[in-house]
């Protein structure tokens, strides 16, 4: 590197052509491939340090519960148990390892103060949603819907709920550190290592260049390791405070479906004129969720009240709408939420393709002719819809007997993907067969890497329609 510095910089570089490129579009295997093969590589949950202890830690049941009573007795009489702390309107019992720590943990008898949120519900909150989305602000808008909507023949409406989602991250999520006083060091798999040290730093009431954050292999993430307020590590920072012994906080899964911090539950309505050929010729888009950004790093990003990620895929839409508009309700929660996977996307693909099927069946067009129309001055997705056609066979032959075929195209943060899924009904319950994919990705360094990361986006939009987090009485 000191060498290449030394090489004066060319005013006009000359960059290689597609056909020069030695590694560049040629698959190679993963460096990391035969340690995580063969359980050597280093995730956060392996850290071990010497005098280390092992803590699992009782959480407000409900959110904003407060800490009352708390009888440790049988806690401690657990074998390897070494002690009980009380920090930040928590419980953790510390070990000698994990299992005694969370025999110690489930022995505990506390009392929670619960001024409020009991009543707190996934239908009440759904209902909330529903009463704010058509007083929401005006995101975008393009022609005019109210002068369309009058020449309307008919109208199309349609609701969707999106409910909260857990991340579920494969490795339990976790926290070491060791803090002797005046410097400390974290261990673990940091989506976001620099807000971490922030964070750390502020409750270590030290000084940053005193936290040291050595990032491992993390075993999943898609956002839980990226929380806005660092909350992982502000916890296992507040106890090491206190301990100041090497540790290690480890959530249960138990502890990580009810730890908040999920996709925030969404709503969508959309009402959408149209004339007497079936042809669209306005839509109202109305969205209602709860803030990602806000009381973050990031809320810099809301500008006029405008969240742009809970009505991004929907907003700047590629599709010829010629009156169209969007609106856009944040209602507060005491749920915390966060990022996850694809953000705003996760729901606006789906109300915004579900949706186009409509219409196409509504104009009594293929659905594959109806997007290309509507897409016929976006060369990238025609080129994907064009080449997705050809692969799976659509419009040239017909799925096997019992089954049928169902087509999504959708832009998200500068690729351009679209899939075909041949799809039965088994015992009332949608069975995805196959899938094919195409992706308008720009250049593609490595093709395994570009289609291993296809294959596995195709596993988490299965998973996500079979999931869930529901809210009753305040609990999840």
């Amino acid at each position: 590197a000191e060498d290449a510095a030394k090489i004066p910089f060319p005013e006009n570089p000359t960059l290689k052509k597609n056909g020069a490129y030695k590694l560049i579009g040629n698959s190679v295997k993963r460096v990391d491939a035969v340690a995580k093969s063969n359980g050597t590589a280093k995730f956060g949950i392996d850290i071990r340090l010497p005098g280390m202890l092992y803590a699992v830690v009782s959480r407000p049941p409900i959110p904003g519960a407060t800490l009352g009573k708390v009888d440790e007795k049988a806690a401690r009489n657990v074998p390897g148990v070494v002690d009980v702390v009380k920090f930040n309107d928590r419980i953790a019992v510390l070990a000698k390892n994990t299992h005694a720590a969370k025999k110690g943990r489930d022995a505990l008898a506390a009392e929670w103060k619960i001024a409020s949120n009991l009543q707190l519900s996934s239908a009440g909150i759904m209902q909330g949603l529903k009463d704010a989305a058509p007083k929401g602000i005006n995101v975008d808008e393009r022609g005019n819907v109210e002068e369309a909507g009058k020449k309307a023949a008919r109208f199309i409406e349609a609701e969707y709920e999106f409910p909260f989602l857990a991340h579920a991250c494969m490795e339990p999520m976790n926290c070491t550190v060791n803090f002797d006083g005046q410097t400390a060091e974290f261990w673990g798999g940091h989506q976001m290592p620099t807000l971490d040290r922030m964070a750390a730093a502020k409750v270590l009431g030290i000084a940053e260049d005193k936290v040291t954050i050595n990032t491992t292999y993390a075993g999943g993430s898609f956002g839980r390791r990226a929380a806005k307020d660092s909350d992982y590590v502000v916890e296992g920072a507040a106890l090491a405070k206190i301990v100041k012994k090497p540790l290690k906080i480890t959530w249960t899964r138990e502890d990580d479906m009810h730890g908040g911090m999920y996709r925030p539950m969404n709503f969508h309505r959309a009402r959408i004129g149209l004339d007497e050929k079936g042809r669209a010729i306005s839509w109202q888009h109305e969205i209602a969720g709860q803030s990602i950004m806000a009381g973050g790093p990031m809320e810099a990003m809301i500008k006029e009240g405008k969240e742009p990620v809970v009505t991004e895929g929907v907003s700047e839409t590629k599709y010829a709408l010629p009156n169209f508009r969007v609106l856009q309700a944040r209602v507060p929660s005491p749920i915390t939420t966060l990022w996850w996977r694809s953000v705003g996307h996760t729901h606006t693909a789906f109300a915004m393709e579900t949706l186009i099927d409509e219409l196409a069946e509504a104009a009594k067009v293929d659905p594959m002719a109806f997007r290309k129309k509507l897409l016929a001055k976006e060369a990238r997705h025609l080129a994907v819809l064009n080449l997705l056609q050809k692969e799976s066979g659509w419009g040239t032959r017909k799925p096997p007997k019992g089954r049928a075929w169902g087509l999504a195209i959708h832009e998200s943060f500068a690729s351009v993907v679209g899939q075909v899924a041949e799809v039965s009904i088994e015992n009332g319950r949608p069975r995805v067969h196959k899938v094919w994919a195409v992706g308008h990705i720009g250049q593609v360094v490595n093709p395994d890497g570009a289609k291993t990361q296809m294959e596995g986006g195709i596993g988490f939009g299965l998973s996500a329609l079979h999931q869930g987090i529901t809210f009753e009485a305040g609990q999840v």
